[in-house]
């Protein structure tokens, strides 16, 4: 998870220049967006390991159950927060949404097994990586020297 996180927060500190590279000038100032959308992609990759823990007990009704919550939780966000800040809301919900959707299963994992899979250290550790490599990337997005 560690290891994740690091290529994760090395991947957002070139964000910038990859979508100078791979999209056309209309995306060059989406960094706003992308950042929390590859971090909230982060949590949804880890999210993984706590839902093995639920297949494993044959709890596979509390997987629908959170993204079912998830999804609700989502489009609740998004009817308040769009309207008055626009697309880069929906990034910011999404990246909340897996966040809850993680701590949800990771809780709930840990509770049908007894114990964690991961120690809560490490998530958050590899996360507090993951979400302060977002900050810098976005405070220090015309700094590439700095950045790289």
């Amino acid at each position: 998870m560690f290891g994740f996180s690091v290529f994760i927060a090395m991947v957002i500190m070139v964000i910038p220049e990859l979508i100078w590279i791979l999209g056309t000038r209309e995306y060059w100032g989406t960094t706003a967006c992308v950042v929390p959308v590859v971090i909230g992609g982060y949590f949804s990759f880890i999210y993984t390991v706590p839902v093995y823990v639920e297949d494993f007990y044959k709890k596979t009704k509390y997987i629908a159950l959170g993204s079912m919550l998830a999804a609700v939780l989502n489009v609740v966000l998004n009817y308040f927060f769009i309207p008055q800040y626009g697309y880069i809301a929906a990034a910011y919900t999404t990246l909340i949404t897996y966040v809850l959707y993680f701590i949800f299963h990771y809780l709930l994992a840990r509770k049908i097994h007894g114990s964690s899979l991961v120690s809560a250290t490490i998530c958050i550790c590899s996360s507090l990586v993951v979400c302060i490599a977002g900050g810098i990337a976005m405070l220090l997005e015309s700094k590439i020297v700095i950045r790289w």
